[in-house]
């Protein structure tokens, strides 16, 4: 009896998860990376160049040029049609790895080609599927992934450009501390970002082709005058992947496992910035575009939601927990093979198809931001309590004893106008008036440092 039961036909207003139910519109296409038909062609893509590869090894059927393209056509041409007939075989059989192995059989048959004695010859499901599953995490971060994070980083940098001179009052502890802009603000993430991102680019995925413990036994056994290790590095090398030799049945995960390490970090920078750009909504300093129709509350019409920052949030803590759940159960596979971790690894896909809607949502909100100089003048113009640090490091410059104590008693816990400071400034008894003219020329705009 198969393992799992066919399905029927359903629409996204009945699927399960949210990736395929309220977002489906969002993240069909990633479909072709992760999904059982994606897997098929992708052991499909996989079993038809190891076998020309083996033929070529071998040397014993010359393939013609015809014969290439006839075999390089059944993965050109894999349909859903063709999924469905390995979903039949696997559930007669019971394994979904030789039911993609039967499929190619059965498309030998239909060219004429006798070459179904090397079909997955020497080789363990794990071959097959450990490859399919590395290409199609390799594929995704190339084609999907890679290019969010470089379309998330080119509107992070068009802000921060637009907000040069966005000057507001910074908060550490929550409370109001001193100026800073929103540009540096947003190159601090940037910078963070940035880093990450090459980290993820320069990373190299591995694959394995060593049989079914590690050790090459079938193809040692039948061809020993080949040099297997050789082969399977250079087989791997032709796929994009970097050959791992030193396997069981599987391939560790910990390559793979690094990578997605890597993804959770650059999610939870990037959660970090949607918890601060939504505290700057919340206070005010950065304002929401909204559209005529939507609507924000269902009882206070006057609401405009970050929900791009939220759902955002959301989805990178759901996909970062993923990650995090892959880091601790992968890492370990019981002497040379248990199939756990190949029902886990089917999940690997949502993880990263949830850190691609992540970062589309948070790259909508941060392109849906103007930053309020209303807001934040008002607040500059209502707290000169904060010039505070600068009036108490120009007094120690100039030989004052216990000026922080001083300044302390002054400003802790006071919300000063700018009438209020200078008349502080005014009755600072022993400070010469030309160092009192430097502390009234003070301005909370104008006290920002190097931003």
């Amino acid at each position: 009896m198969a393992e799992f039961t066919k399905a029927n036909n359903f629409s996204n207003l009945k699927a399960i998860s949210s990736l395929d139910g309220r977002f489906r519109g969002n993240v069909e296409n990633y479909s072709e990376y992760f999904s059982e038909y994606a897997a098929m062609k992708l052991r499909l893509e996989i079993e038809i160049k190891y076998l020309m590869a083996i033929l070529e090894e071998m040397g014993e059927r010359k393939l013609t040029e015809a014969d290439k393209g006839a075999l390089l056509g059944i993965i050109d041409r894999f349909s859903e049609d063709d999924a469905q007939w390995i979903e039949e075989k696997d559930l007669i059989i019971n394994h979904d790895t030789k039911s993609v192995e039967y499929f190619v059989q059965k498309q030998l048959e239909a060219l004429n080609l006798d070459l179904d004695n090397y079909v997955h010859i020497g080789l363990t499901s794990a071959d097959i599927d450990s490859n399919a599953l590395v290409l199609a995490i390799k594929r995704f971060e190339e084609d999907i992934l890679g290019t969010l994070r470089t379309s998330l980083l080119n509107s992070l940098e068009s802000f921060i450009e637009n907000n040069r001179d966005s000057i507001f009052l910074a908060r550490t502890h929550g409370k109001h501390a001193v100026p800073t802009t929103m540009a540096k603000e947003g190159e601090n993430f940037l910078f963070r970002l940035k880093k990450v991102d090459d980290r993820i680019r320069a990373h190299i995925f591995e694959g394995k082709l060593t049989g079914a413990v590690g050790n090459f036994n079938a193809l040692t056994a039948v061809y020993p005058e080949q040099n297997w290790r050789d082969f399977s590095a250079d087989f791997l090398s032709r796929l994009g992947l970097l050959p791992n030799l030193h396997t069981t049945q599987i391939l560790p995960y910990d390559n793979v496992i690094q990578y997605l390490d890597l993804v959770g970090l650059f999610n939870h920078i990037l959660i970090d910035l949607a918890r601060d750009f939504w505290s700057y909504i919340s206070f005010g300093l950065l304002s929401l575009a909204f559209k005529k129709n939507e609507v924000g509350s269902s009882t206070m019409p006057h609401k405009v939601n970050p929900i791009s920052f939220e759902g955002g949030e959301a989805y990178l803590l759901l996909s970062t927990n993923h990650f995090a759940f892959f880091s601790n159960n992968l890492a370990t596979n019981r002497l040379q093979r248990d199939l756990t971790d190949k029902y886990i690894s089917r999940e690997v896909g949502v993880g990263l198809v949830q850190a691609a809607l992540g970062y589309s949502m948070i790259m909508g909100g941060v392109n849906n931001v103007v930053f309020n100089d209303l807001v934040a003048n008002e607040e500059l113009d209502n707290h000169w309590e904060t010039l505070g640090e600068a009036v108490q490091t120009i007094l120690r410059r100039e030989g004052f004893s216990e000026s922080y104590e001083k300044i302390k008693k002054l400003t802790r816990g006071k919300h000063l106008t700018k009438d209020e400071f200078l008349n502080i400034i005014n009755q600072l008894d022993g400070v010469p008036e030309e160092i009192k003219d430097e502390l009234k020329r003070l301005n909370p705009k104008g006290y920002l440092g190097w931003v």
